[in-house]
């Protein structure tokens, strides 16, 4: 509707003052550009073309940035990819090639939150081979809270989450993932029970006005 309409122009036009002279987003508009931000950035910017006029230069210049950055911290790499792969044709062999040398150190990784975004990023790429192994370790990672699921946090998140709201972020991330399998036909019943029981871990860790304790904790679940 309108409103909304017109929320969401404003807050395009707000975030393009975070953006640097080289492309990056930065989180107070000045300083370096920062791996995770951008990458949340420029999803932001290719989902918001369905409803408003975007600057494709932002654009092109935002993920051209990303693609020569090469995240030290697996989960923000991860979450590179993913947001390349959404933004790029699905025929692009440099993003194929980083996927699969990211599948070969999967059993390396440990961390449920990078597991998560990489199998969304192989998922978006259509690539389900490489995100199988990694949606069925985060099966077998999968905690128990009074019926819940949660996956555990192994480091403050890319977005700078920790204790229980970097949880839920995590926790989300995965249910996310979990989902993406799902809608691509993949998984059976267990997976639908172990999607249903870390929705219900979210829902029980929402506060009293619906949200979560930090906007990315919010916008994951």
């Amino acid at each position: 509707n309108a409103r909304a309409t017109k929320n969401l122009l404003a807050s395009y036009q707000r975030l393009l003052r975070y953006q640097d002279s080289d492309g990056g987003f930065t989180y107070w508009g000045r300083g370096d550009a920062d791996v995770a931000l951008t990458a949340y950035a420029l999803t932001f910017l290719n989902d918001a073309k369905a409803f408003i006029a975007v600057d494709e230069d932002r654009v092109v210049n935002a993920m051209q940035w990303l693609t020569k950055q090469s995240a030290s911290e697996t989960a923000s790499n991860a979450l590179r990819m993913r947001a390349l792969a959404h933004a790029r044709p699905k025929d692009s062999s440099d993003l194929d090639l980083q996927l699969g040398e990211m599948a070969r150190k999967a059993a390396e990784l440990g961390d449920p939150y990078a597991m998560a975004a990489y199998a969304l990023a192989a998922l978006e790429a259509n690539k389900p081979e490489l995100a199988g192994p990694m949606v069925e370790q985060l099966g077998r990672l999968a905690q128990d809270e009074r019926g819940a699921a949660y996956w555990v946090l192994r480091a403050n998140t890319p977005y700078h989450g920790w204790g229980r709201s970097g949880q839920v972020e995590t926790t989300a991330l995965v249910v996310s993932a979990l989902a993406a399998w799902r809608k691509a036909g993949r998984g059976d019943e267990t997976l639908n029970i172990l999607i249903d029981r870390g929705a219900l871990f979210l829902l029980q860790n929402a506060d009293a006005g619906g949200a979560w304790a930090t906007s990315q904790a919010t916008v994951a679940a």
